[in-house]
């Protein structure tokens, strides 16, 4: 059984703590293998660049995406989501927002896909990013 499988049937039973073990364990398996698919988050950790760590991660999760794993993609973008709030990196969000409308997208979701795209532009402008100028 998959683990979205494993989570969805553990919460119709009403296990809210089973589920949290389920995603615990998930996010520690994704994280494992997103240091062994990708050396540069190691390289990051040792340069203590958590904001390259995390960075790389999202890329990872947009590769997992590419590949047609979408729970892994899932997993992981929600991991990174979860740890650009924790630890307040202000430059992230308009990136989660692009990796919330490609996962909406590949979900067939394609009217959330259209609000998350609006987002990061919104996020970006509010930091200070400029708006490119067409030719």
């Amino acid at each position: 059984m998959t683990f979205q499988n494993e989570a969805r049937a553990a919460f119709r039973r009403g296990d809210l703590a089973g589920v949290l073990r389920l995603a615990k364990a998930e996010a520690e398996r994704a994280h494992l293998e997103a240091r062994r698919r990708h050396p540069s988050i190691d390289l990051y950790e040792a340069l203590r660049l958590p904001a390259m760590v995390m960075a790389e991660q999202h890329k990872l999760a947009l590769a997992e995406l590419r590949l047609g794993n979408r729970d892994r993609a899932r997993v992981l973008l929600t991991h990174v989501r979860d740890q650009v709030f924790r630890e307040g990196h202000r430059s992230m969000p308009p990136y989660l927002g692009f990796g919330a409308c490609a996962l909406a997208s590949a979900d067939g979701d394609h009217q959330q896909a259209d609000a998350r795209l609006h987002l990061p532009g919104l996020r970006l402008r509010r930091a200070g990013a400029r708006r490119r100028r067409r030719p």
